[in-house]
C-alpha cells in the first residue's frame, strides 16, 4: 500500500508496478495515456455539472414564475391562500407575499 502513496516508484519486489509508473510518468507514450485518460474525465466532470446546473437553473426559473403567478393571483383575482396552495407551495406564497409587502412600501 505504501507503494500507491509514492510520487515515485522504486521497488524492487514490484519491478512491474515500477515499471508500469514509471512509463506512465515519464515516458511520451505514458504521459500522453495519462493525458487523454485525464482529458475523458475532465470532460465527463464538466458535462455533469452542466446538467446539474442547468436543472438547478429551471427550478429557479420555475419557482420563480410560480411567485410571480401566485402574485397576479392575488392582486387580480383576490385570491385566497387555500385556494393558491392547492397548486403551489407555501414556501413560494410566503416568498410572494413578502415581496408584494415590499413592493407596496
Amino acid at each position: 500500500m505504501d507503494c500507491f502513496l509514492q510520487k515515485e516508484i522504486d521497488n524492487a519486489k514490484f519491478p512491474k508496478l515500477t515499471n508500469r509508473v514509471y512509463y506512465l510518468k515519464h515516458e511520451e507514450g505514458g504521459v500522453n495515456a495519462v493525458c487523454e485518460v485525464m482529458r475523458k474525465y475532465s470532460e465527463e466532470v464538466a458535462e455533469k455539472a452542466y446538467q446539474q446546473g442547468e436543472e438547478a437553473g429551471k427550478e429557479i426559473g420555475q419557482r420563480q414564475a410560480n411567485i410571480a403567478a401566485i402574485k397576479k393571483m392575488i392582486i387580480r383575482f383576490h385570491a385566497t391562500k387555500e385556494v393558491i396552495l392547492e397548486d403551489y407551495t407555501e414556501s413560494e406564497y410566503n416568498t410572494a407575499i413578502a415581496e408584494l409587502e415590499f413592493e407596496s412600501r
